[in-house]
């Protein structure tokens, strides 16, 4: 687990507040998962992270323990 990580109710590690914060205050683009689909951060609020899908342009809230970072580098 790294320190950018949380275990989830789910028994996952996703990502942590502050590692979405980061993402969200960059300037870079970085590849966000939620359950498997590219999403990109619009906010982050507490435990919540607006995200935009990238395949379907749906908004949405979700846990920000939801989200991974992918690491291979492919959508």
């Amino acid at each position: 687990m790294r320190a950018t990580q949380i275990k989830n109710e789910r028994g996952w590690y996703g990502m942590n507040i502050e590692r979405a914060q980061e993402i969200f205050d960059s300037y870079g683009v970085i590849e966000v998962l939620h359950r498997g689909a590219p999403v990109w951060i619009e906010a982050v609020a507490n435990d919540l992270a607006t995200v935009k899908y990238l395949d379907s342009q749906e908004r949405t809230q979700v846990p920000v323990a939801d989200l991974v970072e992918n690491e291979t580098g492919a959508w």
